[in-house]
């Protein structure tokens, strides 16, 4: 998967709220966008499912959120991302 990053931003909902990072990304010639929250603890197994929300900008752009219009896998992008992100952030 060939992803390039645009945009990192940091975020964290109010003061008790949890960080998140919004990442603007290109994708198969789409603009996309990222929300990626910190993983969870792992679970007995040692998985840990990852926490990524991806849409189009462009559908987004129109007010398309409709589940099967604007739906992406979040863990197909996860550990591309996560690689992209620690190349940026290091």
């Amino acid at each position: 998967m060939k992803l390039t990053i645009d945009k990192i931003a940091y975020h964290r909902n109010g003061v008790a709220g949890e960080p998140f990072k919004a990442i603007v990304f290109n994708y198969d010639s789409k603009k996309m966008l990222a929300i990626r929250f910190d993983d969870g603890a792992p679970d007995s197994i040692g998985f840990s499912n990852p926490r990524c929300a991806v849409f189009d900008l462009d559908l987004l752009s129109q007010g398309v959120i409709e589940f099967g219009e604007n739906s992406w896998r979040g863990d197909h992008f996860a550990d591309e991302l996560d690689k992209l992100l620690e190349e940026v952030t290091s």
